[in-house]
């Protein structure tokens, strides 16, 4: 019976292991959240290719609708974690408008845990990981139509300054016609050349 195969890549002094979860520095552990994990798994499994940033919603958040800040905001903290390559540079590289590509060497390893490779079990992996790049884009994705935190803050206090000029209004014309006197006769004056 055959064991399940380990996936695991390796950039710089790093060791990204599919199966367990974990990104290794030098040996020792990377912590990472399950998202952000997810976030570089993609990247790595796709080295050197442009991921647009649909894609990586898609893939990442399969079934969730989340804005383009979160993708941001992970990149961002993956990039932290990571650091720099031994030339200085990033290993994400962003390309405006359009997405981010891995650019760091990958060597992928693809082993059952006895140290030999099983050549079958890496195209068993390549054509399930293929499925579900594919099944994951062919998700609709649909961005949420969200307000942000200020923007309910300005429409909130729009509302309040408009009901409360309205209430004013209503309240200032019926006190208005309370104190007005009633008219029970009309005086006409005649008029002189």
């Amino acid at each position: 019976m055959k064991s399940q195969p380990q996936q695991q890549y390796e950039f710089g002094p790093f060791r990204l292991d599919t199966s367990e979860h974990s990104l290794l520095r030098d040996g020792q552990v990377v912590p990472l959240e399950p998202k952000v994990f997810n976030l570089l798994r993609v990247l790595v499994e796709n080295d050197g290719r442009l991921l647009q940033k649909e894609e990586l919603l898609k893939v990442v958040w399969p079934d969730s609708f989340v804005e383009e800040g979160n993708l941001n905001r992970n990149i961002s903290i993956l990039r932290k974690a990571l650091g720099e390559d031994s030339s200085g540079k990033p290993y994400i590289e962003t390309v405006p408008k359009r997405g981010y590509r891995f650019v760091a060497n990958v060597k992928k390893i693809v082993g059952n845990g006895s140290g030999s490779i099983d050549t079958e079990a890496i195209q068993d992996l390549q054509l399930k990981d293929a499925d579900q790049l594919q099944a994951g884009t062919e998700r609709a994705y649909r961005p949420r139509k969200t307000l942000s935190a200020r923007r309910w803050l300005v429409l909130g206090g729009l509302l309040v300054v408009g009901l409360g000029t309205l209430l004013y209004a209503l309240a200032r014309r019926h006190t208005t016609d309370a104190t007005r006197p009633e008219i029970k006769s009309l005086a006409v004056l005649p008029l002189q050349n």
